[in-house]
């Protein structure tokens, strides 16, 4: 929620309910949840916390607070552009029954896998400098956000939800 630290708390907060919500259905399913069910269901949490972090560092540009401002940039940037990559398409692999998709779903993980590998070297390796822009945050880096791998972000965040037996996964990619 790029508008405010109190946009990103009220979201994180609601991500929050909702993901708590979405865990306790999983648990409480007919059948035994599985470890693709929880994957899935704890997305709303993982962007909760996201959320919260991005809240961070609002406050830490508002409040000149250079070196928390580095931290939660970081902790941010582990979320939005390491964790994703990898986690959406594992958890859609996790949840699709054995079969071809399953198998097709896999070389979304490998993609992942290599850009988030790509993305984390970049943070870690290079500096990334948060600053507000207006009613947003704008993440200036030298270096991450290539075509190709803007594309292949893009690609394995909405791809593997279409890909998923239950074609209405791919409204929620």
């Amino acid at each position: 929620m790029c508008f405010s630290a109190n946009a990103s708390i009220g979201a994180g907060l609601v991500l929050s309910a909702i993901g708590a919500l979405t865990i306790q259905k999983a648990r409480q399913s007919k059948s035994t949840p599985t470890t693709g069910t929880l994957a899935l269901a704890v997305i709303p949490c993982l962007f909760a916390l996201q959320q919260l972090i991005e809240a961070g560092v609002w406050t830490s540009i508002q409040l000149h607070l250079p070196r928390l401002q580095v931290v939660m940039t970081h902790l941010y940037l582990l979320f939005s552009h390491v964790l994703w990559p990898l986690y959406l398409p594992l958890a859609v692999w996790l949840i699709e029954p054995l079969g071809v998709r399953r198998h097709w779903l896999m070389l979304f993980v490998v993609i992942g896998g290599i850009v988030s590998a790509y993305l984390l070297y970049y943070v870690i390796a290079f500096p990334v400098i948060s600053c507000s822009a207006g009613h947003h945050i704008e993440y200036v880096s030298p270096h991450f956000l290539t075509a190709w791998v803007m594309a292949a972000y893009l690609i394995i965040i909405f791809i593997p939800f279409g890909l998923f037996q239950c074609g209405a996964f791919f409204l929620l990619g």
